[in-house]
């Protein structure tokens, strides 16, 4: 069904007297009923391998997110999660050198052997959305916890990379 079509038959039975409790469609633009605006969304922009370089780039370095090589395992998490990277390890941190970033605007940089003793742990299985409630076990903690700063400031680097293209 289209949304013309359910916007018509909304139309109807708002018309009819009839009351509707829930009507779910999607919206990307802004609709008009009766020439009073009801709602609008604005489209958010795509976000391209050039917007997560430059995320990488800025949190990249002394007393930032990513402040060891160690440190790559919260974007890897992120970006498998979130962004269609790669979740395997090994295959993230080859995505992550595939998008082109010169090395020499990194101070730490992505390797696999820095990360890949972490690969079985239990909190990578989980979902990044549900990290912040999430409990680590008590050897993982402390990996937990860098990694879900990590990732936090990575997404809303990405996010405010995201604005810039507006």
């Amino acid at each position: 069904m289209t949304d013309e079509t359910k916007i018509k038959m909304m139309e109807a039975l708002a018309k009819s007297g009839m009351s509707v409790g829930q009507f779910i469609m999607e919206n990307t633009g802004t609709i008009t009923y009766n020439d009073n605006r009801c709602s609008e969304k604005k489209d958010k922009p795509k976000v391209t391998e050039e917007i997560i370089s430059r995320a990488l780039i800025a949190i990249n370095g002394k007393e930032k997110a990513v402040d060891s090589q160690r440190a790559w395992l919260g974007v890897c998490c992120l970006l498998g999660w979130k962004y269609d990277f790669p979740r395997n390890l090994a295959d993230c941190c080859n995505s992550i050198k595939a998008l082109g970033i010169d090395e020499s605007l990194l101070e730490f940089k992505c390797k696999y052997d820095s990360i890949r003793m972490y690969g079985s742990w239990k909190f990578l299985k989980e979902k990044y959305e549900d990290w912040p409630s999430y409990t680590p076990r008590d050897d993982e903690r402390q990996m937990f916890q860098k990694c879900l700063a990590v990732a936090q400031a990575l997404d809303k680097e990405i996010e405010k990379q995201s604005e810039l293209e507006l």
